[in-house]
């Protein structure tokens, strides 16, 4: 293991956890934690892991077009570290593509991570 990946992973399989229990909040604090582990530590397979991870939980959210962000920049960084490694953002590409870009499964209300509709991670609103 590299620098910081014991905690990386830790972070990572904590988001999951929580992710499976459809608390979406708490799953993306602990993806967000682990990429700013991943990025500080230059981790950069690690990072390809985070941001795949916050990608499907975007597409999980119905939130298709911050998906389809995380996965661009998974997919830019494979390339970077090798093809090997591509499989941590392959669910994420295949899943966002499943995902119809103008609907939501809310209703047409789409709920963010901080539990508000339309609110995005980012801290912008729609």
């Amino acid at each position: 293991m590299g620098d910081g990946d014991g905690e990386i992973i830790i972070l990572n399989n904590i988001g999951n956890l929580h992710e499976t229990l459809r608390q979406y909040k708490q799953a993306f604090e602990f993806y967000q934690k682990a990429l700013k582990t991943a990025q500080a530590t230059k981790n950069r397979v690690q990072e390809i892991r985070a941001l795949g991870n916050i990608g499907n939980l975007y597409r999980k959210i119905g939130d298709p077009i911050n998906a389809n962000t995380f996965q661009k920049q998974c997919l830019r960084f494979v390339q970077e570290v090798g093809q090997q490694y591509a499989n941590l953002c392959l669910a994420t590409k295949t899943l966002s593509e499943q995902n119809s870009f103008g609907s939501s499964r809310s209703g047409g209300r789409r709920r963010g991570l901080e539990g508000r509709p339309g609110r995005r991670a980012g801290g912008g609103t729609r």
